[in-house]
């Protein structure tokens, strides 16, 4: 198979991905309540305002949560949206795949506990899942820098399933590159408390070279982050390739797959 393109993650995914709460505020100014969603909303084109996103809205307000405010260079540890995407997992569809959410069917797996779950929490496998003052899902690397975050605006931690922590992914290629470099880049942010408490050195500043680093395949970062964005971007398309030959068997655009037979993705046009 060929290689899958590796996008960049600060140029090609979408506005508003690597900081989760889109409207800017400065450091000082902490929303929170009615403040943070009034802000939010406004900012809002109307044909994107839905009615379950006033309902998480209202909860946030209930609940008082804040922005979660991470220092810039650390805002990649916010990870990346999943709601508006949907996840995958494995190389072919099946009943537990589409029950987790595939591509655009996510919101309608979820819609009921949506508003339920605003300022929640949960973690697995190293992964957090949260909930934000609209309704929106995100994952991203278990980091220290998060849970503090989290915990300061507001949120609590409760049961619930941990989407990307069971080996599905974000059904979008330029968010799977995206998580992907958080967790190289969270395996280090670990260190550093570590580092200024014992030995009084502080490297914070070197996280944006580490993010650079990633994306140079000729460093060790680099390698690792080209090789696992490949992989999953890879099984991404034979995912959706699988879904489309599924479809159109459906359809009856093509007979039926033998049980057992191999998918051969050279007879989709691709």
């Amino acid at each position: 198979m060929a290689d899958i393109e590796v996008f960049d993650h600060q140029q090609d995914t979408p506005q508003g991905d690597w900081n989760n709460s889109e409207v800017p505020v400065s450091s000082n100014e902490k929303l929170h309540g009615a403040e943070l969603v009034t802000a939010e909303i406004e900012a809002m084109p109307l044909g994107e305002v839905t009615a379950s996103m006033v309902d998480c809205a209202k909860v946030a307000i209930e609940k008082n949560l804040g922005r979660i405010d991470l220092p810039p260079e650390l805002a990649i540890m916010a990870g990346v949206r999943i709601d508006d995407c949907g996840v995958f997992t494995g190389d072919s569809p099946s009943v537990e795949t589409k029950v987790y959410g595939i591509e655009h069917q996510f919101e309608v797996q979820i819609v009921r506990e949506r508003v339920g779950r605003v300022g929640t929490f949960n973690t697995n496998n190293g992964i957090t899942t949260y909930v934000d003052h609209v309704g929106r899902y995100s994952v991203a690397p278990s980091s220290t820098v998060l849970m503090e975050a989290l915990s300061e605006a507001g949120y609590k931690q409760e049961s619930g399933y941990v989407y990307c922590s069971n080996g599905d992914m974000p059904a979008d290629a330029s968010r799977i590159k995206q998580l992907v470099v958080a967790g190289e880049v969270a395996r280090s942010i670990e260190v550093l408390s570590r580092l200024e408490k014992v030995l009084g050195i502080n490297k914070s500043n070197d996280v944006a070279d580490l993010i650079k680093r990633c994306d140079d395949v000729n460093t060790p970062e680099g390698r690792r982050v080209n090789e696992e964005t490949k992989m999953r971007q890879q099984q991404l398309q034979r995912y959706r390739l699988a879904m489309q030959r599924d479809m159109m068997q459906r359809e009856g655009a093509l007979p039926p797959q033998a049980e057992g037979t191999p998918v051969d993705h050279n007879d989709i046009d691709q």
